[in-house]
């Protein structure tokens, strides 16, 4: 069973630009390395905050989306990659 994320994000108060209304909204995702990096945002013609935090509730929903890779990685493989000892498996 996968773990469902428990972040929210955040959404700023209504930030008035020449653009018109703006929303900063922050959330975290996933580096390749595995850690969490904070990426921030500022969207542009919304309705309201309640329409900023559906997008934003999207963006976490797509940035958790993002599948897993698995490898073909076999026992004698793992011991050769990580051990780098080759002298103690049988051979074939």
């Amino acid at each position: 069973m996968t773990r469902q994320s428990l972040q929210e994000g955040c959404v700023s108060t209504p930030i008035h630009t020449r653009h018109g209304i703006a929303f900063k909204v922050r959330y975290r995702v996933r580096t390749a390395e595995g850690k969490w990096k904070q990426k921030p945002e500022i969207l542009y013609n919304l309705t309201g905050r309640k329409a900023a935090r559906a997008v934003l509730e999207q963006r976490i929903r797509d940035a958790d989306a993002v599948p897993s890779q698995a490898t073909d990685l076999t026992f004698r493989g793992f011991v050769e990659l990580y051990f780098g000892c080759r002298t103690w498996i049988a051979k074939e």
